[in-house]
């Protein structure tokens, strides 16, 4: 792919994967653009993560590939419901161990 020299910012966009499909090309990997279509974000996400790991790090690619899984997307999103839970439970248990001290 075409040297790229990415900031903070960086984003797959058109001319990425134009570079992308160059690249399949070069190396004689076939694919469809359906394939492409069919598989565009998971592309794209991909290829920033592997940028990221490239230009920032190990850990800047794991955030990246972080923000586009979407099981990682969904556990964000019940956070707040989980600590809720969490904090629910904490004031029935303690409602419960008052309640016991009560009663002995």
């Amino acid at each position: 792919m075409v040297n790229h020299h990415p900031t903070k910012t960086f984003e797959v966009d058109d001319a990425v994967m134009q570079d992308f499909r160059k690249s399949l090309d070069e190396a004689n990997i076939p694919y469809t653009q359906a394939d492409l279509v069919d598989n565009n974000d998971w592309i794209k996400s991909n290829i920033k993560a592997e940028v990221f790991v490239d230009a920032f790090g190990q850990d800047e690619g794991l955030k990246v590939r972080a923000e586009s899984d979407p099981e990682v997307v969904k556990a964000l999103d019940l956070l707040p419901q989980a600590k809720a839970l969490a904090d629910n439970a904490k004031r029935i248990v303690a409602e419960h161990n008052t309640a016991g001290a009560f009663n002995r």
